[in-house]
């Protein structure tokens, strides 16, 4: 088939040679189109090469780190969640400036060793709506309280630099910054979400991890400032109306052992959108420390506890009483 393929695509000007004047081997072709390619790269290599964007941003990477974390969890792939924990440990380690804890912007990979600015750039609102989406998706995969305090680490810093206090929501732009004239709020869910639905998710995300009210009522700011655009256009703002929903249906998490695997992995099968999961490491006081209302939970090997928010809780033992206790919600 492959020779056949060639000797029908195989062209002299623009006349079709029929297969049957051809009789030479496969081989024969091979080589000539191999002959050919080589003539082309080497006139290529005369003219001026294309210019290279070598940067790696921030935003891009919290972006890919969820879509690893999402694929990885649902394809059972765990090469897939190690690539998002190199990811995360990248920005951890290259795009976070500790010293003035913030996060950079872009690091520039195009030579050997990483290189900087003289003048780093900070980062945008998406570096940090997008990243801590990230970790927080990375917590779920891997249930590492590592991830859910960096998650949290950010949201604060996020806070500081963009959040409007008077009105809810997050500006594009830093307070402070002299040399802008109008701060704008983004709400535009295009190619990539805006950075205000995102943290409306986020913050509903960390309300139900850590069992703390103020992210709730940022996130319910954020509903409020954009309520009139999202009941009249909602087709504009897919992602805000995930953040609605997930506020909306006010769903339960479901706690268990990070260690049974075989649990895990039957819940990770199913698609659980208004669930949280929450992974009790063998270091339970690190996720306590981060959500006391979980202190106290008696879980046994293979199940679960599905906690409600008014408090009410019930042992899952499989994923069709999980399924059963879902539909009464």
């Amino acid at each position: 088939m492959r020779l056949e393929r060639l000797r029908d695509t195989l062209c002299v000007g623009v006349t079709k040679i029929p297969a049957k004047e051809l009789p030479l081997s496969e081989e024969v072709y091979l080589a000539a189109l191999e002959k050919g390619r080589n003539i082309l790269f080497e006139h290529r290599l005369t003219r001026p090469r294309p210019s290279l964007d070598d940067k790696i941003l921030c935003s891009s990477n919290g972006l890919m780190i969820s879509g690893f974390c999402s694929a990885g969890s649902a394809l059972d792939r765990p090469d897939y969640i190690q690539t998002a924990v190199k990811a995360a440990n990248f920005i951890k380690q290259h795009m976070f400036d500790h010293e003035n804890n913030q996060l950079l912007r872009s690091v520039y990979g195009g030579k050997p060793e990483l290189e900087q600015l003289e003048r780093p750039i900070h980062g945008f609102i998406d570096d940090y709506a997008f990243t801590i989406q990230g970790m927080l998706d990375l917590y779920t995969a891997t249930f590492e309280t590592k991830w859910l305090k960096f998650a949290l680490k950010l949201q604060e810093i996020q806070d500081c630099k963009f959040l409007d206090r008077e009105k809810g929501g997050y500006y594009a732009t830093e307070a402070g910054d002299q040399e802008i004239v109008v701060r704008l709020k983004d709400d535009h869910d295009g190619a990539e979400p805006s950075s205000n639905s995102i943290s409306a998710l986020n913050l509903l995300r960390l309300h139900k991890l850590t069992n703390t009210s103020t992210f709730k009522s940022k996130a319910e700011d954020i509903l409020k400032l954009f309520h009139v655009r999202l009941g009249q256009a909602p087709v504009s703002m897919p992602a805000m109306v995930d953040a609605f929903l997930f506020h909306l249906q006010d769903g339960p998490f479901l706690v268990f052992n990070a260690d049974e695997i075989s649990f895990v992995s039957e819940v990770r099968r199913h698609f659980f959108p208004f669930v949280t999961l929450v992974g009790l490491e063998k270091n339970v006081d690190n996720i306590i420390n981060c959500n006391p209302h979980l202190e106290g939970l008696n879980i046994a090997p293979n199940t679960g506890v599905l906690v409600h928010s008014s408090g009410e809780q019930h042992p899952v033992e499989s994923i069709d009483q999980l399924k059963g206790l879902l539909m009464q919600e």
